[in-house]
């Protein structure tokens, strides 16, 4: 196979290897991009009490690790916004640890995105299913998204559960300079939530445009107990009051707050 240029992207990663099983897959996802995709540079940003990210397993060099020393609940927000501020590329992949997208639509997204102004963001898919079992296995092994063919909603194997329909996050394709002006991802989150839908929400509010493709992500499947989650604090809970529910004028006032973590 060809590989699928992705026009020097930066792919943004965040992990914490809070179980074999998501270590695991991280290791996986990485190999498959190496094995799939060429002209990007990853950003592994993990936060944990101690680095679980052992470079020289890969020895990739298209990986840059970051490590930020974190004791409280996964800050996913926080990492997202720090690799956004690092990058220098026009075009910023954000993919969770664990989710593989159609490499097609993965290279139509971002040449669309940077041929043509009409969109900030793409989502490149409009479904989620989880793999386990002897699929997740065959994948791995083989690192070929055509280990799914055939697979969607509508015709699903013994090892596929179907998760959702349209999701905000997963793996998003991004104008970092759209992601950095509408105010990213709200530093507060702690844990997993819905940290991904305020984002859209408080974006769209304000005219950013996102689009979505119709084709299934495939999520690796691990033990929902790997992760933590908690409720959002107080603060967390007005910021997200203000998107769902304030003027225009103060969501405006909150994404000039949130901008500042950028300059």
């Amino acid at each position: 196979m060809t590989k699928i240029s992705l026009n020097n992207s930066d792919v943004v990663i965040s992990f914490r290897g809070n179980s074999k099983e998501r270590t695991d897959n991280v290791y996986t996802t990485l190999k498959y991009f190496n094995a799939t995709y060429s002209d990007y540079q990853v950003l592994l940003m993990e936060a944990d009490v101690a680095p679980k990210f052992d470079w020289n397993f890969l020895a990739d060099p298209k990986i840059s690790h970051h490590f930020v020393y974190d004791n409280q609940p996964f800050p996913k927000s926080m990492l997202y916004n720090m690799a956004a501020k690092l990058s220098r590329s026009e075009l910023l992949i954000f993919n969770d640890a664990d989710c593989i997208a159609n490499p097609y639509v993965m290279s139509h997204c971002v040449k669309d995105l940077l041929s043509s102004q009409a969109i900030d963001i793409w989502c490149p898919f409009n479904e989620m299913i989880d793999v386990k079992g002897t699929l997740k296995k065959q994948f791995c092994q083989e690192l070929s998204y055509d280990v799914f063919a055939g697979i969607d909603g509508e015709s699903l194997t013994d090892d596929c559960i179907y998760l959702s329909g349209m999701h905000t996050g997963g793996v998003n394709v991004c104008r970092r300079s759209s992601y950095i002006h509408y105010g990213g991802l709200n530093g507060k989150c702690r844990g997993w939530g819905p940290e991904d839908s305020e984002f859209h929400t408080r974006s769209v509010r304000l005219g950013m445009s996102w689009m979505s493709l119709k084709s299934p992500l495939f999520h690796l499947f691990h033990e929902q107990s790997a992760r933590q989650n908690i409720g959002f604090s107080e603060s967390v809970k007005a910021d997200f009051a203000i998107t769902d529910f304030g003027t225009i004028e103060e969501v405006e006032v909150l994404v000039k707050e949130m901008r500042q973590f950028f300059s």
